[in-house]
């Protein structure tokens, strides 16, 4: 009952749980306590509860235990997918990575599968954008047969870094998507291809009226599962100047129900929403969220993150917003000083490679600059992408050949 009510999203599935895990403790059926922390655990994050995953952590260590490969898998798989949902991709890559690894290593192919396409969203996401397109290719190259639905996600990944980055060839990559969703869940699918043609449409400067074609009906919020797919498609209309000031199109006039930043760019709090994106690592959504705003601060931000991350058309609209709010000098790529840099670092970044390189963790270089862990994390992702390295200790090498590493004068703190 806990299980099914969970996948649902019953509020009920507590109280079934919380029966579960008392029965099964007194009598020690310890299977019985790894699956129903599992349920738990991943309804509770879920619902927004990210003490979820120490039900979920547990019920991995059970099934450590017990040498039961499945359980292992399963529990990394549900807290990737449950964080992925809600768009927490700092926290999902802590269990997508070790889950695809382990799913790897035992030939668990159908988890590594769905943990491989999880990654390549979480790259998509996090602006490691030519990770993204490897993790694709080598999912497209899979047999057709029983993936269908993965397909459907790496197409549309493909098709957002195409048009994300001015290179042709999107639109057909995402009517490939569409007819490959007829076989997979076209609900859903139709969701998410949705999303990515009004992106593509508004990349293009396409007038609003196509892009609320692209979104289609969007004032029910649907299931739970679905809500931020309806939300990303309610904010491309906003974006768009559509449902603006118009209570009906917001679900009865109440915003509510919208994923938090959503919610916040829709009702007018551009800076919160970029915040909520940079403090888990999407600094494209970030700018996205800023690109609407009349603060030239704000949008200077958002062309700087556009431009380190190669995201062309949508730099030049907000160029030109700028330029039209009568902002002199605005750059029409990265600035002279990211440049200028052998790594294209900007300021920020090069500060945050030097403590790197000087030893420093994230969190102590979050006291250093008066920063969140999530900022840091955010940057230490575009150094690493940037440099081309995979860990810490190989971004220290390239500060040190780039003279950006010097010797520490005192301990850090």
């Amino acid at each position: 009952m806990a299980a099914l009510l969970g996948v649902m999203g019953d509020a009920e599935a507590f109280r079934w749980g919380e029966q579960a895990l008392e029965l099964a403790e007194r009598i020690g059926c310890l299977d019985a306590v790894g699956d129903t922390l599992n349920i738990v655990g991943t309804a509770e994050v879920g619902r927004g509860n990210l003490a979820g995953l120490i039900k979920l952590d547990r019920s991995r260590q059970l099934a450590e235990e017990a040498g039961d490969e499945l359980g292992v898998v399963r529990a990394y798989m549900h807290a990737a997918l449950a964080l992925a949902a809600r768009r927490e991709w700092v926290l999902a890559e802590r269990y997508i990575q070790p889950g695809l690894v382990f799913s790897r290593e035992r030939g668990l192919e159908a988890w590594e599968a769905w943990l491989a396409t999880l990654s390549a969203e979480a790259a998509l996401a996090r602006g490691r954008w030519d990770e993204a397109v490897s993790t694709v290719a080598t999912i497209l190259a899979w047999p057709t047969g029983g993936f269908s639905d993965l397909r459907v996600h790496a197409l549309v990944i493909s098709a957002r870094i195409r048009a994300r980055r001015g290179e042709p060839g999107y639109w057909p990559v995402l009517e490939e998507a569409a007819q490959t969703a007829y076989v997979g869940s076209p609900a859903l699918a139709a969701l998410l291809i949705a999303a990515a043609r009004a992106e593509a449409a508004w990349l293009e400067g396409a007038p609003a009226q196509r892009i609320g074609e692209e979104t289609g009906p969007t004032g029910e919020p649907g299931p739970a599962e679905i809500r931020w797919f309806t939300g990303e498609l309610k904010v491309w209309r906003h974006r768009a100047g559509l449902d603006n000031g118009d209570s009906a199109g917001l679900y009865g006039g109440d915003p509510a129900w919208l994923p938090e930043p959503y919610r916040l760019e829709i009702t007018g709090d551009a800076e919160g929403a970029a915040r909520w994106w940079q403090e888990r690592g999407s600094a494209y959504e970030a700018a996205l969220a800023l690109a609407g705003t009349s603060d030239r601060a704000a949008l200077r931000r958002a062309l700087d993150m556009l431009h380190e991350l190669g995201a062309r058309p949508a730099a030049a609209i907000v160029g030109r917003r700028l330029r039209a709010l009568g902002e002199q000098g605005v750059p029409r790529g990265p600035r002279p000083a990211t440049a200028a840099n052998p790594a294209g670092l900007t300021r920020r970044e090069t500060e945050v490679l030097r403590l790197v390189a000087a030893g420093l963790s994230n969190t102590e270089i979050a006291t250093r600059l008066v920063v969140s862990d999530r900022t840091v994390d955010t940057h230490v992702t575009a150094i690493l992408r940037k440099l081309g390295a995979h860990t810490r200790g190989e971004a220290s090498a390239h500060a040190a050949q780039l003279g950006l590493a010097r010797p520490q004068q005192e301990p850090p703190g």
